[in-house]
């Protein structure tokens, strides 16, 4: 993999999204165009109330973590965090991606709770509700899902077995719970639920 080094001479969207692209588009492009949508999903949100720009480049690299190259602690969510720090981007969007969608459960049931304190303190100052909400309410493809399909699709790529869905077992009400509360601070109530395509 070539060395990326953000130009934040641009915007941190678009240097999220080229960093994104180096290290999803070949190796794995459904997950790229996930994060793509995920991104999409920010402009539901009321910008007096959620900082879009922010979520937007956290949703295109919340699962940068999944490439191999970047393989380090076994959880996505923590190794994605690592190499933005790496990088020089900003703690919000580490913090964001360290955080995304109850990763301190899956970091609990890894046995890396304890790093995830101490390298990644929980903001709770972040939008952390609304990412959890674009990242649940987006398929594996970037399409517009509710979150029932999401977590149901989830149970069965992964044959309703295994850790992920015993991470699911733990996670689940509080995702549906974070994702209520995220839809209050939406532009338009009701449109983000339905399913739709992009």
């Amino acid at each position: 993999m070539n060395k990326f080094t953000p130009d934040f001479g641009g915007t941190l969207l678009q240097d999220s999204r080229e960093l994104a692209n180096k290290l999803l588009a070949a190796e794995l492009p459904n997950r790229w165009l996930h994060v793509q949508g995920v991104a999409k999903r920010a402009i539901l949100f009321d910008p007096l109330k959620a900082d879009t720009t922010l979520l937007a480049a956290a949703g295109i690299v919340h699962d940068i973590g999944y490439a191999e190259a970047l393989a380090e602690t076994g959880l996505h969510q923590l190794d994605g965090a690592l190499h933005l720090r790496s990088l020089g981007f900003p703690e919000e969007l580490v913090n964001l991606v360290a955080h995304h969608t109850c990763a301190h459960i899956a970091a609990e049931l890894a046995g890396k709770k304890e790093f995830m304190k101490e390298k990644f303190p929980l903001n709770p100052s972040l939008p952390h509700t609304h990412l959890c909400f674009c990242d649940m309410t987006t398929s594996p493809v970037g399409n517009h899902v509710t979150v029932e399909e999401r977590l149901e699709e989830i149970r069965e790529r992964h044959n309703h077995k295994g850790p992920v869905v015993a991470y699911h077992d733990i996670a689940d009400p509080l995702i549906f719970q974070m994702c209520e509360e995220a839809k209050q601070d939406l532009l338009l109530p009701g449109v983000s639920t339905a399913s739709q395509n992009s």
